[in-house]
């Protein structure tokens, strides 16, 4: 004859420890890990880029949207980085995340906003933006605003520079 096995309920320290063993297999918090990051839809970012107030917010904001650049890699990018004009146009990033370098194809309309900045601009070789990281999360911030005052983003949306990339 089998024996019955009886099981008790866990107790909150083993669920607790079963949850951090789990949760150090997975690399992290298991149930941040499942949300979703927020993005924008594309009439948003447009809007976004409409409202910006300094001149060179809307070409960051291009360049982190259309190219997937993360806030240092779009303010690190040089003009000497920028191949516009081959069959693909494409822009090197240096030193991204990991310190990898890699290439990245423009976007037809990312690529005719860089033509249009290096017609007007004195940037050939050197960095396209001297701003700083703060800087531009405040173009960000003042374009938010700017946009939920007039009703282009619904109020209370959590938008930032790495918003851009999704």
């Amino acid at each position: 004859m089998g024996m019955i096995q009886v099981r008790s309920r866990p107790t909150r320290e083993l669920v607790k420890r079963q949850q951090s063993i789990r949760q150090s297999r997975a690399g992290g918090n298991v149930a941040h890990r499942r949300t979703l990051p927020e993005f924008l839809e594309a009439p948003e970012i447009n809007a976004l880029i409409r409202v910006a107030t300094h001149t060179q917010a809307p070409l960051l904001m291009l360049l982190q949207w259309r190219a997937g650049l993360r806030v240092s890699e779009a303010l690190a990018l040089k003009g000497a980085d920028l191949a516009l004009e081959d069959e693909q146009p494409t822009l090197r990033v240096r030193h991204g995340k990991g310190g990898k370098d890699r290439i990245v194809p423009v976007h037809p309309e990312l690529a005719a906003g860089l033509r249009s900045f290096l017609a007007f601009s004195s940037v050939r070789r050197g960095p396209i933006f001297n701003v700083s990281r703060s800087t531009a999360w405040r173009w960000v911030k003042d374009a938010l605003a700017r946009a939920e005052e007039l009703g282009a983003i619904p109020l209370g949306r959590k938008v930032g520079t790495h918003t851009l990339r999704h």
